[in-house]
């Protein structure tokens, strides 16, 4: 089981935001300090923990969690229809919202605590035939009977007589008096097993079988979550606010397959001193009684009294043995940045041990900036564990401002949340732009990938990723170079120097940064490639502009053609260069009205004529194998 939505409703900031996670990716948040990442993820804190509560604002309290405008009823109800949900109906007082939507696996389902027909009966016929179930707890400041606050389920109901049916929740008296008001006979209910009595679930089916055709989805009060929340993702919540107790209890749970079945050993043992305690216990209280016979009422013939032994397990003291370092020292006694690190190695250690465990996604962790007091490189490597945890049965949910989390991210998994008019916005990030405007940094952009190829326009920012990945099976980006669009020979050598300044301000740059120009910038040096006579256009193959102007232009064009009346007409002005020759050309050509396209799309439609390596402009190749050198 995985959450595949979350809805907030009038929480704090969040009074209409809406995620949807990924399944086997972490989900990043993004965004500028108090935008409301804490908010989403405590969200679901709340949720899930059914301890917790919202406040609202009374007059001996100023602290409230409700939206300064919250969404009205109407409002409310039309979120919910908006995204294909039942509406809540009609409500006093004020709502606050906590939506999630669950896929289930087959896994799920064929879980044997839950195939007991006995247990679950209403989380069974809300699922259904379906893969999913959604989940709402709801917050409301009404104190009386009108109070919606609880968790619902959307489940399939009819209502007889204006009122809700909900079999589900129904004693085995109460069931039978429905089927007798429904005409259910004996003989239309499934004994899924063939003997013995029916079981309610099995009588349930067979009421809503009755009115199957006007059954329709609502909202139900979900009674039982506390009792089915083994069938629902474990969940944590962890901050930067590091405790040692929460490294001792991360410690506990990794290495449980140690301690369990030593602590199962010790418990049988404290079982039977138990019953023997008890016995010397009420022993002794018989002696009291006969001493304080006089002192008691007569009603009481006798006291008696069990005992229990608490046994837990619990890792504690941790220490370290480090280099150049005598003695061991506790782990108290060290930073927060060693503190974390030993931590998340542990949740790595939790990882492996429950991908041995389960066959099903059964944990959701959220983390609020994690990064905090880790150095670059720790946040490469905790990025890579969380990478590690998505891929064996966790589903991992973090706000961040690591720009080494956000390049390690997919772009369709990052989120960027931006306040609008004091709300907030959840966006997905569509381009770099919209990184870095979030994140407001400039130099750790730069400062935290491996290497660095700088091109001269467009042409090639478009062109050389398809062609890296076509040579080695792998992008750019995999194999940590950024790739930077100097934006065009009029601004190439000026931003080529800006770049360069930032660079040195933070590392050596004379193996971190390649170059690739048009020959005719007259720029060059060791990491410089330069392609073509004169540009880009003219290193590339006949055989590939042949397939390009068939392509788009639907225009054939032969070898002597490209030699004769293009490459041997080549000068270095701009009339004479490969594009305006092959434009012009084009021009005279055309019959079917498609001329060739602008300069700002050329990368990307020349990629798509390249299946072959062998085809790379020898400038490219070499730079290729330079740069992986």
């Amino acid at each position: 089981m995985f959450l595949t939505k979350l809805i907030i409703l009038n929480n704090k900031s969040c009074r209409d935001v809406i995620l949807s996670p990924s399944k086997n990716e972490p989900e990043v948040l993004i965004g500028i300090n108090d935008c409301g990442k804490s908010t989403i993820l405590k969200s679901l804190d709340i949720f899930f923990d059914e301890k917790k509560n919202l406040s609202f604002s009374r007059e001996d309290q100023q602290k409230s969690d409700l939206s300064n405008s919250p969404l009205k009823e109407e409002e409310f109800n039309q979120m919910l229809i908006k995204n294909n949900y039942p509406s809540i109906g009609r409500y006093t007082g004020d709502v606050i919202g906590i939506l999630c939507e669950f896929e289930i696996e087959a896994t799920d389902i064929e879980d044997v605590e839950f195939q007991d027909n006995s247990k679950n009966l209403h989380l069974k016929w809300a699922i259904g035939d379906s893969n999913k179930i959604v989940m709402l707890r709801l917050f409301n400041n009404t104190d009386d009977d009108s109070s919606l606050s609880g968790y619902y389920l959307i489940a399939k109901d009819y209502k007889k007589d204006g009122v809700s049916v909900e079999a589900w929740n129904k004693t085995k008296t109460d069931l039978k008096k429905i089927c007798e008001s429904f005409d259910v006979k004996n003989e239309d209910i499934i004994n899924e097993n063939g003997k013995g009595p029916f079981k309610n679930i099995e009588e349930i089916r067979s009421i809503y079988k009755k009115v199957e055709s006007d059954l329709i989805d609502q909202w139900s009060k979900y009674k039982d979550f506390s009792k089915d929340k083994n069938f629902f993702p474990n969940f944590k919540y962890l901050d930067w606010t590091f405790s040692l107790e929460d490294l001792e209890d991360m410690a506990t749970e990794a290495m449980n397959e140690v301690t369990s079945p030593l602590l199962k050993q010790i418990k049988d043992l404290v079982f039977k001193k138990q019953e023997e305690a008890i016995d010397g216990v009420n022993k002794k209280f018989e002696e009291i009684m006969g001493d304080l016979k006089n002192e008691l009422p007569k009603s009481i013939k006798k006291i008696s009294s069990s005992v229990f032994f608490k046994v837990d397990q619990k890792i504690t003291d941790i220490k370290l043995s480090k280099e150049n370092v005598d003695g061991e020292v506790h782990i108290d006694n060290q930073g927060d940045g060693i503190k974390r690190q030993i931590w998340f190695a542990l949740l790595k250690w939790r990882s492996k041990i429950v991908a041995g465990e389960r066959k099903r996604n059964k944990y959701i962790w959220c983390f609020d900036e994690p990064e905090t007091h880790l150095y670059p490189l720790a946040q490469r490597q905790l990025f890579s564990t969380f990478r590690d945890m998505c891929a064996n049965e966790f589903q991992i949910l973090l706000s961040t401002h690591s720009t080494v989390f956000i390049d390690r991210t997919r772009i369709s998994d990052v989120n960027q949340v931006v306040l609008d008019s004091g709300y907030s916005v959840i966006n997905k990030s569509g381009s770099v732009d919209d990184l870095f405007s979030c994140l407001g940094v400039k130099n750790s952009d730069f400062l935290f990938f491996d290497k660095f190829l700088a091109v001269e326009g467009f042409t090639e920012y478009q062109l050389v990723p398809y062609l890296y990945k076509l040579k080695y099976g792998k992008t750019l980006f995999e194999d940590g170079i950024q790739i930077i669009n100097l934006k065009g020979k009029s601004q190439c050598k000026n931003n080529k120097q800006i770049l360069e300044t930032i660079l040195t301000d933070f590392q050596k740059i004379d193996d971190k940064i390649f170059y690739l120009f048009d020959n005719d910038t007259g720029i060059s040096g060791d990491k410089i490639f330069t392609s073509g006579i004169y540009d880009i256009e003219d290193s590339i193959s006949n055989k590939i502009w042949i397939k390009f102007l068939k392509d788009n232009c639907d225009i054939e064009i032969t070898e002597d053609i490209l030699n004769n009346d293009i490459r041997s007409k080549l000068e270095n002005k701009t009339d004479k260069k490969f594009y305006n020759l092959i434009e012009n050309y084009v021009a005279r050509n055309v019959k079917s009205g498609k001329y060739l396209s602008s300069k700002g799309s050329l990368g990307f439609l020349l990629s798509k004529c390249y299946d072959d390596a062998i085809d790379i402009p020898e400038a490219i190749d070499k730079l290729f194998v330079k740069i992986n050198s």
